[in-house]
């Protein structure tokens, strides 16, 4: 079957708003705390955190306007972290490295194992 104006009109506002919870949700992820070589971010075992996982702190992209778009580069990595403690709504992480001093509000994501390991099972 072929999709109308009206179906592929739907499946534009769904795919806009799915980019617009992405960015909230990547927004929120944020480190509340940090002291000394323990940061405290507001991620926790609701929102699927486990001791063990990895996170990093990161620089968002330069924006850049060009001939009327806008460009945005690839995150800046500055540190790298390990939970160590997980409370339902908040996680206490280990700085295992960093490029610059840490602190509140310094943005936070994930490390999952694809991000880990590129190019599938074999590392291809």
């Amino acid at each position: 079957s072929t999709y109308t104006e009206e179906k592929l009109g739907g499946l534009a506002k769904y795919n806009r708003a799915a980019r617009l919870l992405e960015v909230v949700f990547d927004d929120a992820k944020k480190m509340v705390r940090v002291e000394g070589k323990e940061a405290m971010i507001n991620l926790g075992r609701k929102q699927g955190v486990t001791p063990g996982a990895a996170f990093e702190a990161i620089e968002p992209g330069k924006e850049e306007v060009y001939r009327g778009k806008v460009l945005k580069s690839t995150p800046k990595t500055v540190a790298k972290l390990e939970v160590v403690r997980v409370e339902p709504d908040l996680c206490y992480a280990r700085i295992t490295e960093s490029q610059r001093p840490l602190g509140r509000d310094d943005q936070v994501k994930e490390v999952v194992a694809a991000d880990v390991k590129k190019g599938g099972k074999d590392g291809q």
